[in-house]
Formats: structure tokens, C-alpha cells, sequence
């Protein structure tokens, strides 16, 4: 036992992360984001925020001409920042829902042997260690999901509706200068900024889920005689 995990190194999560990098993509890859667009997309919501503010600080003091700026400038920021993904998005729906079941079935075919070699390099590693990192895991998932409830409620259920809510709230406050109500405005920033933790938290937990799969089906293995992938 002591030199199979001298093999296989020291079990850490960077390690795992680095092994699931490696791994190639397979064939409903297309339905991931790319990270281009992601950071867009993190570009536009911030635009959006950046947008609103001016809006916000001409209910507290009289108008200047910079503020119409900052507007002008979040508003291009968000649009040139959202329109790639979202674009992107319906040509993928649209081409995903033709052979969606014959993607489907590639995609679980592939994610099952990429998901077997890394029970394989898993199941390298003592018993206690794996059940360790298991917990750690669960622990993580569950305080994380509580804070992005705290931070930004159920926004994470509401898709991409709250970042175009927001989108739209700045372009009327941008059209109707010094005419939008403060509620729609908190309302926009809140939805943009409550956007932004739910997407990050969401690719957080999503992360969370694969570690503890791949952590799970390896210590089950170990303490299930005859279950799992030979090493």
C-alpha cells in the first residue's frame, strides 16, 4: 500500500483539478462556455453596474455631464459584453435540440471512462484519506450554497432572465435620463451584482460536485469488494 501511494503522489486537490484539466473534452463540449465568452460576460454585468450608477447618484445630487459618460460607457461595456454569449447560446440551443439524445448518449459514453480513470488514480490512496477529502468536500458544498443563498437568494434558479432584467433596466434609464424610478434602479444593480455571485457560485458548486462524484466512486470501491475499475 505504501508504494502504490508513493506512485501515485501526494493527494491533494490541486492535483485532481489538474488531472480533470487534462482530461479531453467530449462530444456536448459545446455546451460549456469557453472562457472568452465567461469573461465577457463578467465584463457585461459590470458594465451594467457601472451603467446604473450614474442613474443612482442623480437621486442624491444635481446632474453633470461626466455622469451621462460613465452611462454612456456602461451601456456599450454591457451590451459588447453580453451579446457574444447570448448569441452563442440560441445558436447552441438551436443546434443541441436536433440530436440532442444522440449527444447525450456520446456525451455520458465519454464522461464515464474520463470519469473510471480518475477512480483508477483515486483508489491509489488510503482509505481514511478519501473519506477525508469526501467530507471536506460535502462540507464546502453545503457552506457555499449557503452563502450564495445569502448573497443572492434564488437568482441562481432564474437563469440568464436577472442580467437581461438589468440589461433592460439600464437601457430605460439611459433613454429616459433622470426619469427612472430608484426602486428599478436598486432593483437593476441588485439583479446584476446577485447575477454575478450566482454565476461564479454556481461554477464553484458545479466543481464541488465533480470532486465529490470522483471521491465518492473511488472510496466505494475500496470498501466494496469486487465494485470499481481494477488499478
Amino acid at each position: 500500500m505504501r508504494m502504490r501511494h508513493t506512485e501515485a503522489g501526494e493527494l491533494s486537490y490541486t492535483e485532481l483539478e489538474r488531472r480533470i484539466k487534462a482530461l479531453p473534452e467530449g462530444p456536448a463540449a459545446v455546451l460549456n462556455t469557453p472562457r472568452p465568452f465567461a469573461i465577457l460576460g463578467v465584463i457585461g454585468n459590470v458594465g451594467i453596474i457601472l451603467g446604473l450608477l450614474p442613474s443612482l447618484l442623480i437621486t442624491f445630487m444635481p446632474p453633470r455631464e461626466w455622469m451621462l459618460w460613465i452611462a454612456q460607457a456602461g451601456l456599450a461595456i454591457a451590451v459588447l459584453g453580453c451579446a457574444p454569449e447570448f448569441f452563442r447560446s440560441i445558436w447552441v440551443v438551436g443546434r443541441s435540440m436536433r440530436n440532442w439524445r444522440t449527444n447525450q448518449v456520446s456525451q455520458l459514453d465519454h464522461d464515464i471512462v474520463q470519469c473510471r480513470e480518475l477512480v483508477v488514480w483515486l483508489r491509489r490512496y488510503p482509505t481514511e484519506q478519501l473519506a477525508e477529502y469526501l467530507r471536506f468536500t460535502r462540507r464546502t458544498q453545503t457552506r457555499l450554497s449557503a452563502k450564495i443563498g445569502l448573497m443572492a437568494g434564488g437568482i441562481d434558479k432564474l437563469g440568464i432572465a436577472p442580467l437581461l432584467i438589468a440589461l433592460g433596466i439600464q437601457i430605460k434609464a439611459f433613454v429616459d435620463w433622470g426619469q427612472t424610478p430608484l426602486w428599478q434602479i436598486l432593483l437593476g444593480l441588485f439583479l446584476a451584482i446577485a447575477y454575478m455571485v450566482a454565476f461564479m457560485g454556481v461554477l464553484m458548486r458545479l466543481r464541488l460536485q465533480l470532486y465529490e462524484t470522483v471521491l465518492e466512486e473511488a472510496l466505494q470501491s475500496r470498501v466494496t469488494p469486487g465494485r470499481g475499475p481494477e488499478s
